[in-house]
């Protein structure tokens, strides 16, 4: 009798050797997955652009083209003049206010030594400050002034000169007056004497009562012309004491007319300062200047007396510094893993990208605020990432502002394998719980 033993198929021992497998990779993988920590990364895509931003030349004003000094592709410094445009208008405006300027300052350099009462004007011709590169013009204008101010003191001269005469001859007049005073007095002293002898005479009878009269209305006449003198020396006293005085207001007169001109000068004098200096500051915008050093690109204006528009954009400059970034837009829900100094891995978007080594870089700066979109696309922050120049410098393909990369930027934190791939599911069953 032959004792049976159960027989094991080909087919279930494959099926156990795969089942053995299957539990081996699942709990390695499970194994890895909760202990493995993984470093994160926000992917985001972006273009590579110089570090300097393309400047368009511009002019406020506007104007008519009078030369074009540039061409497309010309290499320009910063400040290297592009463009003149006319100046006509604003020089003859500019000479206007310089040729009043400069004759102001001159008329004030004689009031103030007018205002002093000097013999001449060489203790007042100090250097004013904005007057610089106006030398010539202004010894011509000082000149004038100095021949009108010994004109004006001739003059004043004169008047002080005719009231001294005048005085001198009021003086003569007064003297004239006393002389004849001083002889009425003595008419009148020795009539009295007359006087009393005809009186005592007349007691003797030996006169008559018409010529004591007489000798009475005679003293009474002195004595008339002997107040009238007095009061014709007074009169002339006081004209004398007016012209005086008149001679010294012809100086006050003088220094308080000068003293107001002066003041009235020093203030057009400032206005005419503050226009010449905003004229000349138009002159000087009147040639349109490379805001940066760089290469000229698409330049508008290709006709000398054409007329440009205020505001409107002339050229481009096309910065000559080759140091490249890449500016790259962040989701504002990644913006908490982007900060200003993290570092940055950055991949070209080529067909032989996988072959090419990726780029070292870092964070140099995130925008303040999120950036608004219109037509309902998702707002985003600017970022912009320095690109390693000793890495860029090795890599045999150049590369051109343009190209498009995409940007993994490391994240502070590490999380197991099996955090990243339940957490999506974690957040939607969480959602899920407060919708319901």
């Amino acid at each position: 009798m032959r004792i049976l033993r159960p027989q094991h198929s080909p087919v279930r021992r494959e099926l156990l050797a795969g089942l053995l497998v299957c539990v081996l990779m699942v709990g390695g993988l499970g194994g890895w997955a909760v202990t493995t920590r993984l470093d994160g990364a926000v992917i985001v895509g972006g273009r590579l652009t110089v570090s300097d931003r393309v400047k368009q030349v511009q002019h406020r004003e506007g104007g008519i083209v009078s030369a074009i000094l540039v061409h497309d592709g010309a290499r320009v410094a910063a400040g290297e003049p592009m463009l003149r445009l006319d100046d006509t208008a604003a020089r003859g405006n500019h000479a206007i206010i310089v040729a009043q300027l400069v004759d102001l300052v001159a008329r004030r350099q004689r009031l103030r030594a007018e205002q002093a009462g000097l013999p001449d004007m060489t203790g007042t011709a100090a250097t004013m400050p904005g007057m610089e590169g106006l030398e010539g013009d202004l010894a011509a204008a000082l000149a004038a002034e100095a021949t009108l101010f010994q004109a004006r003191r001739t003059a004043l001269a004169g008047q002080k000169d005719s009231v001294a005469e005048q005085i001198r001859q009021l003086r003569a007049a007064v003297r004239g007056l006393q002389a004849r005073l001083s002889a009425t007095r003595d008419q009148v002293r020795y009539m009295g004497e007359e006087l009393a002898s005809a009186e005592k005479l007349m007691q003797q009878g030996l006169t008559t009562q018409r010529q004591i009269s007489a000798l009475r209305r005679g003293r009474a006449e002195l004595e008339g012309s002997i107040g009238q003198l007095e009061s014709d020396i007074a009169q002339s006293n006081i004209a004398i004491a007016r012209s005086e005085l008149e001679s010294l207001q012809l100086d006050l007169n003088q220094r308080e007319q000068a003293e107001q001109e002066l003041r009235d000068a020093d203030a057009r004098i400032a206005e005419l300062l503050e226009r010449r200096k905003a004229t000349q500051d138009q002159l000087e915008r009147l040639i349109v200047r490379a805001p940066g050093a760089g290469v000229v690109s698409q330049l508008a204006v290709h006709t000398v007396g054409g007329v440009i528009a205020a505001g409107a954009v002339l050229a481009l400059v096309v910065p000559a510094n080759d140091r490249l970034v890449v500016e790259a837009r962040i989701r504002p829900v990644d913006i908490d893993n982007v900060a200003a100094g993290r570092p940055a891995r950055i991949r070209l978007r080529t067909l032989d990208a996988g072959l090419l080594e990726d780029i070292a870089g870092e964070v140099l700066s995130v925008s303040a605020d999120v950036i608004e979109r219109t037509g309902g696309q998702e707002p985003y922050y600017l970022a912009r990432i320095g690109i390693d120049e000793e890495a860029r410098l090795r890599r045999e393909r150049k590369l051109v502002p343009g190209m498009p990369v995409d940007v993994f930027l490391a994240t502070t934190g590490r999380r197991t394998a099996l955090q990243y791939l339940l957490g999506p599911l974690r957040d939607q069953m969480s959602h899920a719980m407060r919708e319901g």
